[in-house]
């Protein structure tokens, strides 16, 4: 990754917080079911169940995935060709790169904030939308619209202001 600009990885302490709690709460509740006298021990299994399955997939989502966010050229592009919005990510050591477009075709940017959550999560609905935040809790993010082969795309990134920044300059008539 040697773009232009790269925007660092977010530490997830509050997601290894939630999996270390459902992991715990999962086996204090098996503990539980086993004890002599108790009543409905299956009950309590199967909510072990859900709260180990939970806490696995939290760690699937968000914790094992990682994603690089990096504006940099295009490979065997002439030099004066715009540069590329790339989203890469990283499972432990394999690198995908998940996204790309150029960012001439960059139609808007649209930071996500406590007053408009519900209002861009309805607009959102039935539309192409990829998240690539790799967190459960409300970090700074935003969405990236953009045009691929005449479709409307919304990539769902972490709002890291000195990279929305970068992604601006490159693009300015398309930000807030």
């Amino acid at each position: 990754m040697n773009g232009f600009y790269s925007a660092p990885t977010p530490d997830k302490r509050r997601e290894k917080h939630l999996v270390f709690l459902l992991m715990i709460l999962g086996i204090l509740l098996f503990a539980l079911s086993g004890l002599p006298g108790m009543l409905l021990p299956g009950l309590w299994q199967l909510f072990a169940v859900a709260s180990l399955t939970f806490a696995i997939y939290v760690l699937a989502l968000c914790l094992l995935r990682r994603y690089v966010y990096a504006l940099e050229p295009r490979e065997n592009a002439p030099a004066e060709a715009p540069l590329d919005f790339t989203v890469t990510e990283l499972r432990g050591k394999r690198r995908t790169v998940v996204a790309r477009f150029s960012v001439e075709d960059l139609r808007e940017i649209r930071p996500i904030t406590d007053g408009n959550r519900r209002a861009v999560a309805k607009e959102m609905r039935g539309k192409r939308c990829f998240d690539y935040s790799g967190v459960l809790f409300a970090e700074p993010t935003a969405y990236i619209e953009a045009e691929v082969s005449g479709e409307a795309v919304f990539v769902k990134i972490l709002a890291e202001e000195r990279f929305l920044g970068a992604l601006c300059a490159m693009n300015s008539k398309k930000c807030p």
